[in-house]
């Protein structure tokens, strides 16, 4: 049993801003004038000089690295020096600015310039929030791939990939193999959010997690009894429902018991509602799609160039494990379904 002493309310979904900033040198020995330094654990930008070829980039002063030059993981700012230095081009560094909340996960890995690497993570369709309308979700992550040690995990919502709010799994898979440097991943993360909310509204209560999904929640209530709940929460909208297991019989003349179950009703109430609430805020963090009106009277040869290049797309992801053949089947017939219409 672990009882969970968090007095603080879980607060609402926050996500930073992902900002790209490139430079070219016109030799090794250009001055790029960043200077970086290692606080909390992330290694930040600390100084920009005026004469530096990135002192007009959207780079500032507190921004935290997640890749310098294509690498990610960076273990100090000894490092991060070291990659602007002996980069002979381009300079590249991708940041991330602002705070983020405990359920939002940040991830970058390095592609190392090729763009055929395989990631190894996988995408799936899912409901959006407040099981409204649609999203993307984290289906899988390979065992050996890049992205083996990332912050993801399978369920979490995919909120942007480099910085690009995919439209669907397809577009997520496209997105990451696509990229030849680094692959950037911001996802909203139900199960921690689910994890913050419980250890706060059931802080007096014993809590014990038997999966991602389920969890119970016992109080003592006297001479030796407890009541105890099992929390059942739905993947799709991130709602709790409760379910009673207590020894104590119902007709128990007990009034700590009775008041005991109320309670743990109201609690659950109030979880749902800090969980709503986040879900509410999500909406507000997914960028929304720009539709792009079609051609009244597309040329027939643009359609028939369109059609085969979305085929061999679909066709290469699933050759590179992006796409399973399940997912392939029905992109594939997704897109001759609107190439007929």
């Amino acid at each position: 049993m672990l009882l969970a002493r968090v007095n603080t309310r879980p607060e609402r979904p926050r996500a930073p801003t992902i900002i790209l900033a490139t430079a070219r040198k016109s030799s090794r020995d250009t001055r790029a004038g960043v200077g970086f330094t290692k606080k909390s654990g992330r290694i930040r930008i600390s100084s920009i000089a005026p004469d530096g070829i990135l002192a007009d980039s959207d780079l500032r002063v507190g921004d935290d690295c997640l890749a310098v030059c294509g690498e990610t993981c960076l273990s100090d700012q000894g490092r991060a020096a070291q990659l602007v230095r002996d980069s002979p081009r381009n300079v590249t560094i991708v940041v991330a600015r602002g705070s983020w909340s405990a359920d939002i996960a940040v991830d970058a890995v390095s592609k190392g310039g090729q763009a055929s690497v395989s990631v190894g993570i996988f995408f799936a369709p899912t409901r959006g929030p407040l099981g409204l309308g649609s999203a993307v979700k984290v289906s899988r992550i390979a065992s050996g791939g890049l992205m083996n040690d990332t912050n993801l995990t399978p369920g979490d919502v995919v909120l942007s990939v480099n910085s690009v709010s995919p439209n669907d799994a397809v577009h997520a898979a496209e997105l990451v193999r696509s990229a030849t440097d680094a692959v950037v991943i911001v996802a909203y993360s139900p199960s921690k959010a689910r994890l913050q909310a419980v250890e706060f509204v059931f802080r007096d209560y014993d809590i014990q997690w038997n999966s991602s999904e389920e969890c119970e929640v016992s109080m003592a209530v006297g001479s030796g009894r407890r009541v105890k709940f099992v929390l059942l929460f739905s993947p799709e909208t991130n709602m709790a429902a409760h379910v009673d297991i207590s020894a104590i019989p119902y007709d128990s003349t007990s009034r700590t018991a009775r008041d005991a179950r109320i309670d743990t009703a109201k609690k659950v109430l109030r979880l749902n509602d800090i969980l709503l609430d986040g879900a509410n805020c999500l909406s507000s963090l997914v960028v929304q799609t720009v539709m792009v009106p079609v051609q009244a009277e597309p040329i027939k040869e643009m359609e028939a160039v369109c059609l085969m290049s979305d085929l061999e797309k679909l066709v290469n992801l699933r050759r590179e494990g992006l796409l399973t053949d399940c997912e392939f089947s029905a992109a594939k017939a997704r897109v001759l379904d609107l190439a007929a219409n």
